[in-house]
């Protein structure tokens, strides 16, 4: 018998990963008027940017400029994404028109953690930590724990389930230590490796 839970949330990530992606620089303007149709659809949530380094990661420089010119539909959650203080220190700034909540991420790869964040599963551990903190000292709540490469990267292949486990203890075992109440485990298809099988063979282990 499957171990799948029976409703299943759509959260909108289509901004803040697909812009950051693109190669071609894309206008403020255009993105604004991309986040506001997508606020008409009925979506419930919408992941609109990354307060990231402009040097890493340029299709989000305007990060900002964009948050500050949406139009918000009230029932929505918007949402950014962040790994540091420097980051968190901008999303502040747009906390009455955001909602702010701490994540603590933590990757079932080694090889994607060192590409996409700069640092090792250990040295993720002890960025983690300090970030939970700084989120707790900004009375921000942090409730979830988001699992990038739960299920393959393209660095590493096809990632064990026991790996995407160790990913979750991990972040448990931050929270934890920071006092934190872990209420959301979101696990992550950074790079399109998932499928059927494995959903269910992750989403099953984790919940039991």
């Amino acid at each position: 018998m499957t171990n799948l839970p029976n409703p299943i949330q759509i959260t909108e990530e289509g901004p803040r990963e697909g812009f950051q992606i693109e190669p071609e620089t894309i206008a403020s303007c255009d993105k604004i008027r991309l986040i506001n149709a997508l606020s008409q659809t009925g979506l419930s949530a919408i992941q609109v940017c990354s307060f990231v380094s402009p040097r890493l990661v340029p299709g989000w420089v305007d990060a900002d400029g964009v948050v500050a010119q949406l139009e918000k539909r009230e029932g929505i959650l918007y949402t950014a994404l962040w790994f540091n203080e420097k980051g968190l220190q901008r999303a502040l700034a747009h906390t009455q028109t955001s909602t702010l909540t701490g994540t603590i991420h933590t990757v079932a790869s080694e090889a994607f953690c060192q590409s996409n964040l700069n640092r090792s599963l250990k040295e993720n551990r002890v960025a983690m930590v300090a970030q939970t903190q700084a989120h707790q000292a900004h009375n921000i709540e942090v409730n979830k724990i988001s699992v990038m490469a739960a299920f393959g990267c393209n660095f590493a292949g096809v990632v064990p389930v026991e790996h995407a486990l160790d990913a979750v203890r991990q972040g448990m075992s931050i929270a934890d230590q920071c006092g934190a109440r872990v209420q959301v485990i979101a696990l992550a298809d950074t790079m399109g490796w998932a499928n059927p099988g494995s959903i269910e063979r992750v989403v099953s282990g984790v919940r039991d």
